[in-house]
Order: structure tokens, then C-alpha cells, then sequence
């Protein structure tokens, strides 16, 4: 019997709850200015992804093979584009998907197995366990990539 009188009082008290909200809150509009204010943080973010979208990015590019006589020394620029894009435009690479991202089985004369060999990639000097497509890029990064033999 008491849990009935306690859930009936509950049930009275959200209705008066209800009510009372509909009476004093029902008819207020928002502000002008916080939808001014909205608006104007909308426009400030769309206008910096413009401005990040025409950002030209500039990396530095190094392939080294085995013997770690340099092949390819170059610097690449693109705005929106993955690392495997920039390469792919410019080299001639072949690549294969994995959980990690493409992975670089040739590129240029550098050729592997990825059984014996493999081109291990580093950006600014650490090693990356990331493929290609994982790699984000940034202004003015130096990526390697180091013909590597897989059990050193």
C-alpha cells in the first residue's frame, strides 16, 4: 500500500512538474543575440576550412635502398591529398592494402617481397608502424623510406 501512496505522489509531482514548465516557459523565444552569435561561430569555422583546404602542403621525400645509397630526394606539394596520393602522382610505386594502410612493396628501382624485405617508412626521423594511407600529412614533415630486410 505504500509503494502505491509513494508512486501516486511521484506521478503527481511530474504532472505539476509539466504543467508549471508549459505555463511559464512555453511561450519565451531564444534571444537574438545568442543566435547571433551562433551564426557568426558558424561562418568564422567554415571560412578557416577554406582557408585550410587552398593550404599547400610541402613535404621532403627520401628513398634509400639497402645499401642506403639515396634514389629519390625530393620535394612534394599538394593541399587534400594523402601521402599515397602525392606519391602515386609523381613515382612509380606499387602498394597493398592491409589493416595498418598500403604498405609500399616497390618504389622506383627499390623492390621487395615483403618476405625477406620490406620499405620501412619513417617521418621526421620515427619509424611508423602506419601505412601510407594512415599517415597524416603535415607542412613541411621529412618522410624516408628505407629499403629494409625484415630479419636484421
Amino acid at each position: 500500500m505504500i509503494k502505491i501512496i509513494i508512486s501516486v505522489i511521484i506521478i503527481t509531482l511530474a504532472i505539476l512538474g509539466i504543467t508549471f514548465y508549459n505555463i511559464n516557459f512555453k511561450d519565451q523565444k531564444p534571444k537574438d543575440n545568442s543566435t547571433n552569435n551562433i551564426t557568426t561561430n558558424i561562418t568564422s569555422i567554415n571560412e578557416n576550412e577554406e582557408e585550410n583546404n587552398n593550404f599547400i602542403i610541402k613535404v621532403t621525400i627520401m628513398l634509400y635502398d639497402i645499401n642506403k645509397n639515396v634514389i629519390v630526394n625530393d620535394n612534394l606539394e599538394g593541399n587534400n591529398k594523402t601521402l599515397y596520393e602525392l606519391l602515386n602522382e609523381k613515382y612509380n610505386i606499387r602498394c597493398e592494402d592491409t589493416i595498418h594502410g598500403k604498405i609500399i612493396l616497390d618504389f622506383e628501382t627499390v623492390k621487395t617481397d615483403f618476405k625477406t624485405k620490406y620499405i620501412a617508412i619513417y617521418v621526421n626521423g620515427k619509424y611508423s608502424s602506419k601505412g601510407l594511407s594512415y599517415i597524416a600529412l603535415e607542412n613541411g614533415i621529412t618522410i624516408e623510406f628505407k629499403e629494409t630486410n625484415l630479419w636484421q
